[in-house]
């Protein structure tokens, strides 16, 4: 059994618009899964793989009936985060 220790450092991003904005709410409620992570008190750390992000993003906005333009916008922010060898860890808070 091993054990890995890690240092999570926080850079807070730009408020989000619409509709990136409850796109990140539908995932700080746990609505759409994670592909690890937990949360308390409001807050979560998510961690995702950029296709699963990609995925969840798109069925979301497929679900709200998101126009083109939305769901670009939407593609985008997830395409511009700090990816790191495609992963990533948010910190959402509420």
């Amino acid at each position: 059994m091993g054990l890995d220790v890690g240092v999570v450092n926080i850079t807070y991003l730009e408020y989000p618009n619409e509709p990136v904005y409850d796109f990140l709410c539908a995932l700080a409620g746990g609505e759409l899964g994670e592909d690890w992570g937990g949360g308390w008190g409001g807050n979560a750390l998510v961690e995702f793989r950029k296709y699963s992000l990609l995925q969840k993003a798109g069925n979301w906005a497929e679900d709200k009936g998101l126009a083109t333009q939305e769901r670009e916008l939407l593609r985008q922010w997830i395409e511009d985060l700090p990816w790191r060898n495609d992963d990533i860890m948010l910190f959402l808070s509420r």
